[in-house]
């Protein structure tokens, strides 16, 4: 999964695990190969997005306090 995500990264696809649907009972049986004996464990949306711009950042002086 790691190297997966991390290649979608490079080549500028988002790629967002979503573990709900496997979740549901009903959903979970259609993801089901009993012949091979597996079982979906995470279900991996990638497409083309719109770029998101940075969140802001606050100072470390408002995040690391030194000890008194």
């Amino acid at each position: 999964m790691q190297r997966v995500l991390l290649t979608a990264t490079w080549h500028d696809v988002a790629a967002s695990p979503i573990g709900q649907p496997v979740e549901v009972p009903s959903i979970r049986r259609r993801l089901l190969d009993p012949a091979a004996g597996l079982a979906v464990q995470m279900v991996l949306r990638i497409g083309y997005g719109r770029r998101a711009g940075r969140t802001p950042r606050r100072p470390v002086s408002e995040v690391l306090v030194r000890p008194a």
